[in-house]
């Protein structure tokens, strides 16, 4: 599972580790935890800021120069917390509205062949009607006779 995920997951899993051993919804950040997730400085205070945007975390205390000289101090939301269950909710949804989407589809593509069929059936009804002949009695000597 490790391999499907991308590197703001990877943090984000790695934040919510940090805060099973925390008593608030605060994680401090250092150097040294760094090598743990395998990435650099850089990609992480980058991290950070793009999820602080999606509002996943916010920053409370981090260093002047944007770099990991000082510890960093970031409050988790709830989404971030929860974030791998709505992931999996999301997909369970999607699923879930792709198959009604099929299903519609489906029931219009039925719909249109039955009106077709339909219309075909009606219209050579209505050519064989117009093209047979019809015996009329004759009134005279009770027969049958063909126009």
């Amino acid at each position: 599972m490790k391999n499907q995920l991308t590197k703001e997951e990877q943090l984000i899993e790695f934040l919510n580790k940090k805060l099973e051993n925390s008593n608030t919804n605060e994680v401090s950040i250092n150097r040294h935890e760094l090598p743990d997730l395998k990435l650099s400085e850089q990609e992480v205070s980058r991290m950070i800021y793009l999820l602080q945007e999606e509002k996943l975390l916010t920053i409370k205390q981090k260093s002047v120069h944007d770099d990991f000289s000082r510890y960093w101090v970031v409050a988790l939301s709830p989404s971030c917390v929860h974030y791998f269950e709505n992931k999996k909710f999301g997909n369970k949804e999607q699923r879930r509205k792709l198959f009604n989407e099929i299903r519609a589809w489906i029931t219009l593509i039925i719909a249109i062949a039955a009106l077709i069929h339909s219309i075909y059936t009606t219209n050579s009804e209505n050519d064989t009607l117009e093209t047979s002949e019809i015996p009329v009695l004759s009134v005279s000597d009770n027969q049958v006779h063909t126009p």
